[in-house]
C-alpha cells in the first residue's frame, strides 16, 4: 500500500472544525478506533482533543499520542476496554476540548454489521457523525463471521451468509431506511475503508458514486486508514 491510497485525516476533519463543529461520533465497522486514533495523533500539537467510547473502545495504549490526549470514561472494564460517558463527564469533555472523538458503535471485530433498533449509542451533543464502513466485500460472497447482528443486517439488504455482497446491498446498508447514515445525527461523513490498491480504490469509488446518488451524505472518502 502506497501513500495514494491513504485517507487524509486534515481534510476529512478540517471543513467541520473550522466551522465550529467539534462533537464527532464515530460509528459503523471495520475502523472506527484507527480513525480516532488517527485523528488524535494528527491534531493534539494544534488544539485540545479528547477520546470517549459512548459504546465500547479499547483504552489508548502508549501508541496514542499521550499525554496530550484527554480520555473520559464511566468505566474501564476488566477487558481493557472503556465504556460509556454520560452526564456531567460528557458536559466536562466538551467544554474542555476543541475536539471531541466519541466512538459511539460497535461491530464486535466484524467488517459489516446491522444495527439493532437501540444502536448506535450517539450523544446529543454530537455535531458530525462520521459513519465507516470497509469496501472491501464488494463482489464478495458474505460468511458469517463477515456480519454481526445478522438478523438485522438481512432486514437491511436482503443478504445473508452465503449471498454475494453486491452493489445494492452496499447503497441499501448505508443509505437505505435504517441504515448507517441514517443512524447517524448532525452533518454525516462517509468513510470507505479498506481500499488499500488499485482493486479496492476502484470498490470505493464505486461505492461512493452509488451513495452519492442518494444525497445522504454530506461528503465520501475513501481509502485506508493505514
Amino acid at each position: 500500500m502506497t501513500d495514494q491510497y491513504k485517507i487524509n485525516i486534515q481534510e476529512l476533519f478540517r471543513p467541520a472544525l473550522q466551522s465550529g463543529r467539534k462533537v464527532f461520533s464515530v460509528i459503523g465497522s471495520g475502523g472506527k478506533t484507527t480513525l480516532i486514533k488517527a485523528a488524535a495523533a494528527v491534531f493534539c500539537n494544534e488544539m485540545r482533543v479528547g477520546a470517549a467510547a459512548s459504546a465500547k473502545m479499547y483504552y489508548p495504549d502508549a501508541s496514542w499520542p499521550l499525554p496530550q490526549l484527554h480520555v473520559y470514561a464511566d468505566q474501564i472494564l476488566e477487558n481493557g476496554k472503556m465504556a460509556g460517558i454520560s452526564g456531567r463527564l460528557l458536559d466536562r469533555a466538551v467544554s474542555e476540548n476543541d475536539l471531541l472523538l466519541i466512538e459511539a458503535d460497535g461491530s464486535a471485530g466484524r467488517p459489516l454489521k446491522g444495527w439493532a433498533p437501540y444502536e448506535p449509542v450517539i450523544a446529543a451533543q454530537t455535531q458530525v457523525t462520521v459513519c465507516v464502513i470497509p469496501a472491501h466485500l464488494l463482489g464478495s460472497i458474505l460468511r458469517e463471521e463477515d456480519i454481526h447482528r445478522p438478523e438485522y443486517f438481512r432486514r437491511l439488504t436482503g443478504r445473508a451468509a452465503g449471498d454475494v455482497m453486491e452493489l445494492d446491498a452496499y447503497v441499501r446498508l448505508i443509505a437505505g431506511e435504517g441504515g448507517l447514515l441514517a443512524k447517524g445525527r448532525g452533518e454525516r461523513i462517509l468513510v470507505l475503508t479498506h481500499c488499500d490498491d488499485d482493486a479496492g480504490a476502484q470498490r470505493g469509488r464505486r461505492i461512493a458514486q452509488a451513495v452519492q446518488d442518494t444525497g445522504t451524505a454530506a461528503a465520501i472518502v475513501y481509502g485506508s486508514l493505514l
